[in-house]
């Protein structure tokens, strides 16, 4: 068999299709739909593999959101799922660890302080529905890549 066509259960293979001249119109209709449902929103970019024209990409249009206050408000999840879009939250670095995290690791975590040399400030969430993925970030901070989610 194709090693490189086989599907492992750890890393799903990523779905490319060919590029399409709509996904910088989507981007900017679902930008237009964000900007009117959620006000808090500062700055909405489209990243990823589908903002680069004639690049055959992942069919998701990714973005990435700017926000004041990190983690968000239960009102502006509330807007979002409004929009239809799930929520994924992702672990915080340099915080508690998560609540399925095995004893092991928590003893090693305990060990070096709890705090895994990260800044609390470089907390980021993911949103998602189909076809669209946002990176919400704390305006002013870098946005730390920790993998993309298959829609």
């Amino acid at each position: 068999p194709n090693i490189m066509s086989m599907k492992s259960e750890f890393q799903p293979v990523a779905h490319v299709v060919k590029y399409d001249e709509n996904w910088p119109k989507l981007f900017e209709e679902e930008c237009k739909k964000l900007r009117d449902g959620i006000p808090e929103l500062i700055l909405i970019s489209h990243i990823g593999s589908t903002s680069v024209p004639e690049l055959d990409a992942k069919p998701v249009i990714d973005m990435q959101a700017s926000i004041k206050e990190m983690p968000p408000s239960d009102k502006v999840l509330e807007k979002f799922t409004k929009l239809g879009y799930k929520h994924v939250p992702l672990p915080k670095m340099g915080g508690p660890p998560p609540k399925d995290q095995d004893e092991k690791e928590k003893e090693k975590e305990n060990e070096n302080g709890g705090k895994g040399g990260f800044d609390l400030s470089l907390i980021y969430t993911q949103f998602e529905k189909k076809g669209y993925m946002i990176h919400l970030k704390q305006d002013g901070n870098a946005l730390l890549w920790d993998g993309a989610i298959e829609m």
